[in-house]
């Protein structure tokens, strides 16, 4: 490694809080040079894996923002989706947003709660389409997590893992995005058993993948 890659791989440690050595046993040593074993993972294809996820939130926000008549927050979703999964636009930049569009997601159901605002039958509809982008951005989730213990060493891996904290922040606010949805139907007085079943479906498949992640959507 040279003296430049060095310093970006030093850079990459602080900005994780790790110390080399703390480093190489998180990432199975990840700043050495040479490949992993047989069963080593291409670092593209987990990068793949965490644009399919960014661009299934990005999507699902901007159909809840379309539901919410939140215009500006689902025209930015719109943009992010197809740039992450295009990758003409970064991965750090894509979670930092969808964390932000979950947060003000919740804050506006939070507003219509308060003025006693109920969802209708019609509105319900467009929230439970929205999940069909939840669906395909947990799928890639757990794909990331399991592929990236794995990864090939070199600094492209290092790279790529600096992302995964940052998929784990915006699951936890999609979900608890998510959550507040299924609880403003319930608010509503109807019964969001379609909301539940389509994204109890999708999140079986990442339980336990993330830590201190509750997927328990009620009933």
């Amino acid at each position: 490694m040279n003296f430049k890659n060095l310093t970006k791989a030093l850079t990459l440690l602080v900005a994780l809080g790790l110390s080399p050595l703390a480093a190489n046993a998180q990432f199975g040593g990840l700043l050495g040079g040479s490949k992993g074993g047989g069963g080593a993972v291409n670092p593209d294809q987990v990068e793949k894996h965490l644009r399919d996820y960014f661009s299934g939130i990005n999507r699902m926000n901007r159909l809840l923002g379309e539901a919410l008549k939140l215009n500006e927050l689902s025209k930015s979703a719109e943009e992010k989706a197809d740039c992450t999964q295009s990758g003409s636009c970064g991965l750090k930049d894509g979670a930092s947003l969808a964390k932000g569009h979950s947060e003000e997601i919740i804050k506006k159901i939070k507003e219509l709660q308060d003025s006693g605002v109920k969802m209708t039958e019609e509105e319900s509809m467009k929230f439970t389409r929205s999940f069909e982008g939840f669906g395909k951005a947990v799928i890639a989730a757990k794909n990331a997590a399991t592929d990236g213990k794995n990864m090939d060493k070199g600094m492209k891996a290092l790279s790529i893992a600096a992302n995964l904290p940052e998929l784990a922040n915006s699951l936890k606010s999609s979900v608890n995005a998510v959550k507040a949805v299924i609880d403003y139907a319930r608010f509503s007085g109807l019964k969001p058993d379609d909301m539940i079943k389509s994204v109890s479906s999708a999140s079986a498949d990442i339980a336990g993948a993330v830590p201190g992640l509750s997927l328990d959507f009620g009933k």
